[in-house]
Parts: C-alpha cells; structure tokens; sequence
C-alpha cells in the first residue's frame, strides 16, 4: 500500500484522475468513510482521486427468461482498447458455478435419486492418475472436514469433497452426457476434477445454462435480435414477446401467437427443477451467495471461484432476470488474491447491475410449477431425518413424493426404538 505520495510521484509524472465532489467520494467502501477526515481538507479545494486502467477484465450477460432476449452484455472494460468479447469468445473455468449441473443429475439420474437431505460423508479424496503418473487430493476451501452433511448444507456452502463424490456416484460418462443435455457444448474433462468446474464454458453459455434452471427445466432459445424488415417493410425474422411494452401491438399479438408453439424442451422433470432451484435459493439465503441479499429481491443463484483464484464468477436470478458476471485475468498473469472469491469479486459487479436494471420492479418469490409434485417437511440439517416439533436445527425441504425420508428424528432425551439395545 501507497503510504507516502512523494515515493510513488514524481514531478511531471502523468496520472490518471478522476475529479469528485465529496470526501467521502474518495472511498471504494462507504462503510470506511470517517467524518473526521471531511476537517482536514480546506474548504474550496478541488478533489481528485487516483484511477488506473484496470489490468482485469470482466464480462456480464444478462437474459430475460420469459421474453428470451439478451439483455445486455459487456464483453470486456474497453472495447476501443480490446475488441475481444469476453462474453462469448473467452473460455473460462467456472469452478463452482459448475455445481448446480453436479447435483442436478444426482437429483435426476440417480436410482435412487439424491434428495436434499441425502447425506454424503466429507471425507478426504485421493485419486491417482497412472497414466500421467500424479495424484489429485481435493479440499474444501476451508481445508477443513465436516464429516456427514447433507446435500442442501454441501451446495449452500459450496463444500468441494462432496461435490467430487456426487460426480463420481452419477459417473464421468453420464455427468457429460447431462451436461450435454442441458446445453453445455464445451469438452468435459474426463476426471473427477469436472465436478469443480474445471472444464471451461462461455459466460453466454453459463448464462443459457441457468436461465434453464430459472424456468424450472425448460431450454428455450435467446434472441439477439428482436427484428428484422428488408427496405420494403416486408418481415423477414420476428422473434417479438407478446409482453413487450415497446413493439407495436400488431407485432406482440403475431408473435404471441407465435409462441404458442414455441413451448421449449423438458431437460429436467419439473420435481428436479424445482429442488434444484430451491438449493440455489439457499445460496443466497444463507450461503456463499448471501450478499445477493443487498438486492432486497428474491434471488436464487451459486458463486463460482477456481483454483487459485484465477477466475471469480456469479450467475444469479430473480423471477424477471437472470445474470452472470465473470471477473479474471485474459492470460493469468498471477491470481486474482487470496480472498478474491466469486462472492467477493464477481457478486458485487451482479449487484451493481441488477439493482438499475430491475429498479423498483417487484419480483415474486419461486414457487414450484403446478405439474410438480413435491411435497415439504421439516428436516433435522444433521441427520436428513424428519425434525422433531420445535427443533432448532432443522430446514424446510423439498422432496419428490415417495423420495422423503420415513424416519424421525428422536427428541433430546429421547432413544429411538431402534437404538434401544445399543444404549449402554
């Protein structure tokens, strides 16, 4: 850190600046601004502060899921300087954005299928390679060990062991073959590490990816252009939504009429769907993405950070708008920083998008299709066995009937009949 500005400037250095009005506008965190500091600046001096072109880049796509447009996309901090498009052009590791396929094809392909409360062991994992002669021990980020968790504690906290562990009960063959299905066109590594997203996607694709999991499992396409008349006036392509408030009306009634045909194709069951968007839901509930909560909207969504930190990422929604924002290196000079997660560096950029951009638009909670048929209980976040009335530990979750669990958690004090012979 600067801590002396005649060591780092000299006289006709040039710099860049950036002219603000307030004292407190010299502050990244607001949070951080002290009044005090407001005494020492004399009255009538023009306040600058230091800017730098920026060595990272970043990219956003944005998507309406319900009238299919692209809604915005930044490819890049300056165009003029670099005319690659991030958002498109750029294949990135997605690391835990990645996680939501893992665990919807546990959900979708498993017999019997994973449920929320199905407990896996974190536990540590070795895998050895003897073609290349090496050895893979994946960690959690903490680098700690929980022991049995379930699968709604494991996604929330976006734990690494039991991930690799749902990738390898579903199969390396089958996970690619799902993640095909759902509309990843990138090669899957072929080894267990693809459960943390070490395979590269596009952010545009990242963004289809979860505008599918915000229509509870319908893949429909997204259009870039709205429109298209040749010099004649006569229509050549209309991708219109019948709901939007800026055509004409002639144009939304002939292309509402359209999408009545445009139904989209069932890549998840509607039970799937929904589970997997309630565990998204979590994310931001309680979870790595619990700073989405700034929004002051419902959102459902999972961060995203890789090895290293080389790649920062959030892809989040709300009922109206889905966004992905991706923060990295073009040529990973070095990581982005210890503690420069996807929560930390991508999920501010989403916010700082979707506030404007949703404005004072209200936005619904998630509810469950009506074709779906699951039902809700109580669950003990220790066990995955039906919580006792009044239990502390415990969450709502949700189950696709004939998948909940049978068996309640004895009470404190309580032995189960099961246990009864096993008491000392």
């Amino acid at each position: 850190m600067i801590k002396s500005i005649k060591a780092a400037l000299s006289v006709g250095d040039v710099i860049v600046v950036r002219p603000v009005a307030e004292v407190k506008d010299l502050y990244d965190d607001k949070d951080a601004y002290d009044a005090k500091a407001e005494k020492e600046v004399p009255s009538g001096v023009q306040l600058f502060r230091l800017e730098q072109e920026p060595e990272l880049q970043s990219a956003v796509v944005s998507i309406d899921p319900s009238k299919q447009y692209l809604v915005a996309m930044v490819g890049g901090y300056d165009f003029d300087a670099n005319e690659f498009n991030r958002a498109f052009q750029a294949c990135r590791q997605p690391g835990s954005s990645f996680k939501p396929v893992v665990y919807s094809a546990s959900l979708e392909i498993l017999d019997p299928p994973y449920t929320e409360a199905t407990v896996i062991v974190d536990s540590p994992v070795v895998e050895d390679d003897p073609l290349n002669q090496t050895r893979w021990k994946p960690q959690n980020y903490t680098e700690e060990f929980k022991g049995d968790v379930l699968v709604r504690t494991a996604l929330t906290n976006s734990m690494n062991i039991p991930a690799v562990k749902t990738f390898a009960k579903v199969g390396i063959k089958k996970m690619t073959e799902w993640a095909r299905h759902l509309g990843i066109t990138t090669a899957i590594n072929q080894d267990f590490s693809a459960a943390l997203g070490s395979s590269c996607v596009y952010p545009w694709e990242l963004a289809n990816l979860y505008t599918t999991f915000n229509r509870q499992g319908l893949r429909k396409d997204t259009y870039f252009v709205r429109k298209v008349e040749d010099r004649f006036g006569r229509t050549l392509e209309d991708h219109t939504s019948y709901d939007d408030p800026w055509s004409p009306l002639s144009d939304r009634v002939a292309a509402g009429y359209a999408r009545l045909f445009d139904t989209g194709e069932r890549v998840m069951t509607p039970e799937t769907a929904w589970i997997l968007l309630d565990l998204l839901r979590n994310v931001v509930r309680e979870g790595t993405g619990a700073p989405a909560n700034r929004l002051g909207k419902p959102a459902a969504g999972k961060t995203g950070t890789t090895n290293d930190s080389f790649d920062a990422w959030f892809s989040g929604f709300t009922r109206d708008l889905v966004s992905v924002a991706w923060v990295g290196y073009d040529l990973n000079p070095h990581p982005l920083g210890r503690y420069e997660t996807g929560g930390r560096a991508a999920l501010p950029i989403w916010l700082g998008y979707m506030k404007p951009a949703l404005g004072s638009r209200p936005q619904p909670e998630f509810e469950p299709a009506p074709e779906a048929d699951v039902l809700k209980l109580r669950i003990d976040l220790k066990t995955g066995k039906i919580a006792p009335p009044g239990s502390k530990n415990s969450e709502d979750m949700w189950f696709k009937r004939g998948t909940e669990p049978k068996d309640v958690e004895p009470e404190k004090g309580t032995v189960a009949p099961t246990d009864f012979f096993q008491q000392n």
